[in-house]
């Protein structure tokens, strides 16, 4: 770090920038934002209970956000509080239905849109935040009333879940 200006509670600045607690602020601010896609861009089919959107890619991968082999996102420690929003796009839509798109945490949906229609459609879940602990599970997941009755468009453009780690 070489010479450097210290402040209270760990905080030094130098030429480098600003660090706290041996950590550059940059690094620090860098593991707040993370964008979760498919990468396969494969469909998901959509049944009358709730399927997971698997997710397989992060764009800034790390240790607080964990990507598991079903698809779903797990907290990682010293993680209290999240802002989660989602969007998602159906590329096949076989008949009327009620669809819903719905984030999950572990087994309680926190966050939810739906629509009745039969035809393409996007759904778009506002940011909302949530207090989250250690492996706490995050999930995004779609159901309709009848089974087959869309597919879900993935890939990295149509449909993802961004999380905000705030605390």
């Amino acid at each position: 770090m070489g010479k450097s200006i210290k402040f209270k509670n760990n905080v030094y600045l130098d030429s480098e920038g600003v660090t706290y607690q041996k950590r550059k602020l940059k690094e620090i601010f860098d593991l707040r934002y993370n964008t979760f896609t498919n990468s396969k861009g494969i469909g998901v089919k959509i049944g009358n209970g709730y399927t997971i959107i698997p997710f397989d890619t992060s764009d800034n991968p790390n240790s607080k956000l964990i990507i598991q082999p079903n698809g779903t996102i797990k907290i990682g420690q010293y993680i209290s509080r999240i802002k989660v929003s989602a969007s998602c796009s159906l590329s096949a839509v076989n008949d009327y239905d009620l669809r819903r798109l719905s984030i999950f945490k572990n087994d309680t949906i926190v966050n939810r849109t739906q629509i009745y229609h039969n035809y393409y459609h996007s759904f778009t879940l506002a940011p909302k935040c949530i207090n989250v602990k250690h492996n706490d599970i995050i999930s995004l997941k779609f159901t309709g009333g009848k089974d087959n009755s869309a597919e879900i468009s993935t890939g990295t453009d149509i449909t993802h879940m961004t999380i905000e780690i705030i605390s």
